[in-house]
């Protein structure tokens, strides 16, 4: 859901508004093209290389940061990982806006409003309500609220038209938050749901 906000919605937006495409940078940091851009110096050259002017208005989109973050930077409590330095060195230009999404958005938003106080807010995005879902289905109601009951609220999940694609990407996006989440991060309540599902 935060991926289609920012790189499809508000990237629109901006091209109405009048932002040229070439001033928009989006990066998917989970997809293996961008495998390299993990490394947080590489991803701020690469940056610096796009933003051309200082005179003109930048917008970068950065999806899934924590592929930025490696698993012994996770590990250390005292130090800050290295992508906060390229943010904080992208905050610093005047003509750059960031906005930064990433799917352990809890282990993400405490970090990032401890780290960056004053200097950014954080928007959770939400499941859609059975009432936003409705309409979106396409189904009469009693079959939408079966299907609501059964997969929630992800609004992605209204864009798969067959069951097997619908449980693949729940399993999927369970899978991710077992993979990415530290165990350290994660409550009391959810590790006694985690051993009950699995």
């Amino acid at each position: 859901m935060p991926v289609f906000l920012l790189f499809e919605l508000f990237k629109k937006q901006l091209i109405s508004d009048g932002v040229s495409e070439r001033n928009i940078i989006s990066i998917a940091l989970a997809s293996l093209d961008n495998a390299h851009l993990t490394d947080p110096y590489v991803l701020y050259d690469y940056l610096k290389n796009k933003i051309e002017s200082k005179d003109e208005e930048y917008y970068v989109f950065l999806d899934e940061i924590q592929y930025a973050i490696s698993r012994e930077e996770l590990k250390q409590k005292d130090k800050p990982p290295r992508i906060y330095g390229v943010l904080n060195g992208l905050l610093q230009m005047k003509n750059v806006d960031v906005y930064v999404t990433g799917s352990n958005s809890k282990l993400l938003s405490e970090d990032i409003m401890t780290e960056f106080r004053g200097r950014g807010d954080v928007v959770s995005v939400f499941p859609l309500s059975f009432k936003e879902f409705l309409p979106s289905s396409g189904k009469d109601k009693e079959e939408a609220f079966d299907e609501y009951m059964l997969y929630g609220g992800l609004p992605l999940v209204l864009s798969y038209s067959t069951m097997e694609e619908k449980a693949a990407y729940l399993e999927y996006l369970f899978n991710l938050y077992l993979q990415e989440s530290p165990p350290s991060k994660r409550s009391e309540r959810w590790r006694g749901m985690e051993e009950k599902i699995i």
